[in-house]
């Protein structure tokens, strides 16, 4: 993993690597009040999986700490970090599709205060029992958590043996991690269905705004949802 600062001359102010003998992959930087910057991402597993990677590094790039999040399987598994806000207070919520024991992937919402605790875990299996996976995380005024993705979930029991990709937004309570709601779109209702959420995000009334796709009939469209 390279991380790398220029100042507002595109001077380069420092450039650090961080890593051991295995593979390490960054996939998003944020930065908080204080400006401390997290990098997140992947580790690679002793038994050829992957974990989730969390890693603190100061304002002048020495690195603070890091954290990986495996669901305590350090095996072949896979578990793959897609998102990541902090808040004012400087808290850490990250989220990606972790594997589980019996139920593929899970969307998987953790908390992290600035020291690096773990302070809760969320995992959500959707009604088909497969593979489920969010893609973005934010935040409104009060502190709630949402995830919006794609979620294996059955319309009817008609779909018993065959569920599809529904597109799915969970509420979280920030204190505990407990979901308040979840709210899907399931698009078309025939075989063909198919449906995902890309984005979500919160407008100043705290409004939550979704945005993805979904087969609608004969094609696949742009959806967003408010």
């Amino acid at each position: 993993m390279l991380y790398s600062k220029f100042n507002s001359s595109l001077s380069l102010s420092f450039i650090n690597q961080y890593g051991n003998l295995r593979s390490q992959e960054s996939k998003k930087i944020k930065i908080d009040s204080q400006g401390n910057f997290y990098v997140g991402g992947t580790n690679e597993l002793a038994g050829g999986g992957f974990e989730f990677l969390l890693v603190k590094f100061n304002s002048s790039g020495t690195f603070q700490w890091a954290r990986g999040y495996n669901n305590g399987l350090n095996t072949f598994q896979e578990h793959l970090l897609e998102d990541m806000i902090i808040d004012p207070n400087g808290y850490i919520y990250v989220t990606g599709g972790s594997e589980g024991t019996g139920t593929m992937f899970d969307i998987t919402t953790l908390k992290y205060d600035l020291n690096g605790n773990l302070l809760w875990t969320n995992r959500y299996n959707g009604n088909g029992n497969s593979s489920d996976g969010p893609y973005s995380v934010d935040l409104d005024s009060q502190g709630n958590v949402y995830v919006g993705g794609v979620s294996v979930e059955e319309e009817n029991p008609s779909e018993s043996a065959n569920p599809r990709n529904t597109f799915i937004v969970i509420k979280y309570n920030p204190a505990n991690g407990n979901r308040s709601w979840v709210r899907y779109f399931y698009g078309n209702s025939l075989s063909s269905r198919d449906a995902s959420c890309a984005a979500v995000k919160t407008d100043a009334n705290n409004n939550v705004i979704c945005t993805g796709y979904a087969n609608m009939l004969s094609a696949y469209d742009y959806i967003t949802i408010k």
